[in-house]
């Protein structure tokens, strides 16, 4: 994102194409509960919760742009790098108030958009790009595939727990899941992650950095929202729950359950996700979402824990190529 110095803007008649700014944040927090309340769902991130990511450098390596009509927000979009399937990829993002989604008026942001999506692929040797919707989303695909992206047969299964009941979970023998500290114990939580995520075909990428420190600053968080399990003393694998913009007792979502290779099939991921499970509890959230890749095989643990499937929570992804000619 750049400074309000460095603005330079395109336009056609009332539209005008600016950068996204670092003080945009609450304007686009507006946006998304905006386009979301006409989807008739909340958005993955709240409120304050986009305020807070633009907080934190999640668009360091992209850009982003906004889609002003007549001084008011219709629209925005970034592009940036990012790592999907165990390769670098330009991830994409577009949302649309109702009259910007017409022919002739989305393309004045979808074709800066795609140039900047190039000059990221250039930029870090990334050759295709990607974005996703929630599935209940029938506005922003039908645009989307008319910039060339296709459907992808792969999506994220959204799962939803009720909180009510789930299977007790008997500890492994020397086994201990305990709240990390992520200032004296970041460097180990990263690892854990790079290491247990050794198949991005199936499981995606590991919970980035960012999401630790945007996690942990929310207002009432709790050390047990960021588990780590041992074994013997050794890290084995981490838990990671966020509550929402309401707080616990508005709901809260797993946002990664990761265990190393060597040490699955011995009930430490459903251990991480019962003790989570606990948290929500004690914490009297409504509910807990979570999700995993249609290929991931977790998602019969999630199945057998009490999970049920949610669409809010269910993405559907689209790719296309990048040209450079």
């Amino acid at each position: 994102m750049t400074k309000a110095s460095e603005t330079p803007t395109t336009g056609s008649g009332q539209f005008r194409v600016r950068p996204l700014l670092l003080e945009d944040g609450e304007t686009i927090a507006a946006l998304m509960v905006d386009i979301y309340r006409e989807l008739g769902a909340e958005p993955q991130l709240g409120y304050q919760a986009t305020i807070d990511l633009f907080k934190t450098p999640w668009l360091a390596r992209g850009a982003g742009l906004v889609l002003e009509d007549s001084g008011s927000v219709g629209g925005y979009g970034w592009a940036r790098d990012v790592l999907w399937n165990g390769r670098e990829i330009v991830q994409l993002g577009l949302f649309l108030r109702p009259a910007c989604r017409m022919p002739g008026v989305f393309e004045i942001l979808t074709d800066p958009l795609m140039a900047l999506a190039k000059k990221v692929g250039r930029q870090y040797g990334a050759e295709d790009a990607l974005v996703y919707y929630r599935s209940i989303d029938e506005v922003h695909p039908p645009i989307i595939r008319s910039l060339g992206f296709h459907d992808l047969p792969t999506s994220m299964l959204g799962f939803r727990h009720d909180l009510k009941r789930w299977p007790t979970q008997r500890l492994p023998k020397g086994l201990v899941i305990r709240p990390a500290s992520l200032e004296s114990e970041r460097r180990q939580l990263l690892a854990l992650g790079r290491d247990a995520y050794d198949d991005p075909v199936s499981q995606g990428e590991p919970l980035h950095e960012q999401y630790f420190d945007l996690i942990a600053g929310r207002p009432g968080f709790a050390p047990e929202q960021i588990l780590i399990a041992e074994l013997a003393g050794v890290p084995v694998g981490r838990g990671v729950v966020m509550a929402n913009d309401h707080g616990p007792k508005g709901g809260a979502e797993i946002a990664d359950v990761c265990v190393l290779p060597e040490h699955r099939r011995k009930r430490i991921g459903a251990c991480i996700v019962s003790r989570m499970l606990d948290w929500c509890r004690r914490a009297r959230a409504r509910s807990l979402l979570t999700a995993t890749f249609s290929t991931n095989p977790a998602a019969v643990l999630l199945w057998q824990l009490g999970f049920r499937p949610d669409p809010m929570r269910t993405y559907y992804y689209f790719l296309r190529r990048l040209s450079f000619a």
